[in-house]
């Protein structure tokens, strides 16, 4: 009896080494491959829309200029990014009919300034194993300062919107390549103009970005 005994529990001692070395391991969830991420980038800002649309003759609007943006992002999962930045344009004041031309102004020089933040998407090795293709969503405010004499520095809520490729060979750095559009408005009443109605006029902004990103 003593013998049986012994010999039910070493089934029971090889049966459960057994069920333990075939049950699968617990899956773990993929850790993030970084998680904060610093970009600043560089590049050339157009705006699609006039500032004043003149009833006849050449409408006021913003030339061409360059873009400064920086972002920090942080990673919430595999794909999703969550980001906060700024951006800054350096540009001029095109003057047209309808702005006044007695305005006295040391110069025409014109800023925009943005602030936003956001939704950043990408697919991890979607092309080629190194580059993620990446879109933004996201929102702000953007401000406008001018030099001109009489008129008066505004922010209004902004749209920013984004698509991009990212990538490199690999380690900490990366490079940005990115395609933004901003969508806002703006105050006609801050500026200095004449012969027309002010209103609130639609703005849109095109940005071409190259930039470089720092994963700590």
């Amino acid at each position: 009896m003593v013998r049986t005994a012994v010999l039910l529990a070493a089934v029971v001692m090889w049966t459960g080494d057994a069920m333990a070395q075939a049950a699968p391991a617990p899956t773990q969830a993929p850790a993030l491959r970084d998680v904060w991420r610093f970009t600043a980038a560089v590049g050339p800002w157009a705006a699609r829309h006039a500032l004043v649309i003149a009833p006849s003759g050449t409408s006021t609007s913003l030339a061409g200029g360059t873009a400064f943006t920086a972002d920090l992002g942080y990673d919430v999962t595999q794909r999703v990014a969550v980001y906060g930045g700024g951006l800054a344009v350096f540009s001029h004041v095109s003057p047209g009919a309808a702005l006044r031309d007695d305005i006295t102004s040391a110069s025409d020089r014109a800023t925009v300034l943005g602030v936003t933040g956001g939704l950043l998407v990408s697919v991890p090795g979607g092309l080629l194993g190194r580059l993620e293709p990446t879109l933004r969503i996201g929102g702000g405010l953007k401000g406008y300062r001018f030099d001109l004499g009489e008129g008066s520095n505004q922010w209004q809520p902004m749209g920013d919107f984004g698509v991009g490729l990212r990538g490199g060979p690999g380690g900490p750095l990366e490079v940005h390549v990115e395609a933004r559009y901003l969508a806002s408005t703006i105050d006609q009443a801050k500026l200095p103009t004449r012969g027309i109605v002010p209103q609130v006029q639609r703005q849109g902004d095109l940005l071409l970005t190259v930039g470089l990103s720092l994963r700590p």
